[in-house]
């Protein structure tokens, strides 16, 4: 099978609008301004703070009922609100205030092809990370201690893309299972959206 017609493929042109979105129509957009200040960078981070609190527990939830989970179902992919509140008191700031809106409606699988669905949208975040951490490095003099989110994920045991979208891929050998998947790939962007859509 070709790359450009794998299932991932398709997942992608049909979440490409939303994706467009909040790169471009999201507070996502300050991390990549030349006027960015610390104030703004925690600002974003609560919103972050917020998706992924709400998204941790289905996630988590669906995985601890599986017998086996397959090995492209890592925690490590959604489990990030951890991080992000280590950076949040690095800059003393409290990611307390920003739970209060976060939802988590339609983010819990009820079939593993759902799981793929989110855990592709939420691995081509940690991708999408490592060009914020850059611009973060050379706008705020950051280190270390303020991207434990936005970091370099080095883990030797968790797959690299192009393994975790072979696997990905393989997970939706039936068209059924795709649909599944392509249905929770957008509702997860929605989440994304409904938390870091609204300006500062």
């Amino acid at each position: 099978m070709r790359q450009a017609d794998s299932p991932l493929a398709r997942i992608r042109a049909g979440t490409d609008a939303l994706h467009q979105a909040l790169d471009h129509e999201s507070v996502m957009q300050h991390l990549m301004a030349p006027d960015l200040d610390r104030g703004r960078y925690a600002a974003v981070l609560q919103r972050l703070h917020a998706c992924y609190t709400a998204l941790e527990p289905p996630l988590q939830g669906y995985r601890a009922s599986l017998l086996q989970p397959p090995a492209w179902f890592d925690s490590r992919y959604y489990q990030r609100s951890g991080e992000l509140a280590r950076d949040l008191k690095a800059l003393g700031h409290a990611p307390g205030a920003a739970r209060d809106a976060a939802r988590s409606d339609g983010l819990a699988p009820r079939h593993l092809s759902e799981a793929v669905g989110a855990i592709y949208v939420l691995a081509g975040a940690s991708l999408g990370a490592r060009i914020i951490e850059r611009q973060l490095r050379a706008q705020l003099k950051v280190g270390p201690e303020l991207l434990h989110f936005f970091g370099e994920r080095t883990s030797p045991d968790l797959p690299r893309w192009p393994e975790l979208r072979r696997a990905l891929d393989a997970a939706l050998a039936e068209p059924a299972h795709e649909a599944l998947a392509l249905g929770m790939a957008r509702r997860v962007y929605a989440h994304f959206l409904h938390h870091l859509g609204p300006p500062l």
